[in-house]
């Protein structure tokens, strides 16, 4: 007969689990286990994706001033572009932070710098990856997104130079 072995019922058997304390912090450590896991996965995968994301903005940076370093006009030329690259690319390496390669999105460079607004004479850049995640990935997250922008601009004032001379010894 079913839920009835040796003269137990299964609502016996039950009842008797309820009233029995013995053995429940076991229980409760089992229930809590992926709660806690998540919470410190979400932590470490997060604060990996900010340290990759901080990384990824500094070498946009760099590759946008270095970029507008090297223009000599008010537009980029190749040479320029070029450059720009090869500074982002020295501060954030293909593969840093266990990160995606670059790949172009919708058929456009990625990291990219371009002339920013006409007559504006700067320099913007755009990078974008994907971060996998390591202790997420138990939970369906596999990967985070990683988007940066960068803007450089050169201004130089005019410049008044004076020269003192003291001559009253």
């Amino acid at each position: 007969m079913l839920g009835r072995k040796d003269g137990f019922t299964v609502a016996a058997l039950f009842g008797a689990l309820r009233s029995d304390t013995a053995g429940n912090v076991y229980a409760m450590a089992a229930a809590v286990l992926f709660p806690i896991a998540a919470i410190i996965g979400g932590g470490v995968d997060i604060g990996r994706a900010y340290m990759a994301q901080a990384r990824l903005q500094q070498a946009c940076d760099a590759g946008a001033l270095a970029g507008r370093r090297a223009m000599t006009g008010a537009t980029m030329s190749a040479a320029d572009a070029v450059e720009a690259r090869k500074f982002f690319d020295f501060n954030f390496p293909a593969g840093s932070f266990d990160t995606d390669p670059f790949v172009k999105i919708n058929g456009v460079d990625n990291p990219r710098f371009v002339d920013g607004p006409s007559g504006d004479k700067s320099v913007r850049g755009f990078a974008q990856t994907t971060l996998n995640t390591s202790i997420m990935k138990i939970f369906g997250y596999q990967k985070m997104n990683l988007k940066v922008d960068c803007t450089s601009r050169l201004d130089i004032g005019n410049v008044d130079v004076m020269m003192v001379l003291d001559v009253t010894g």
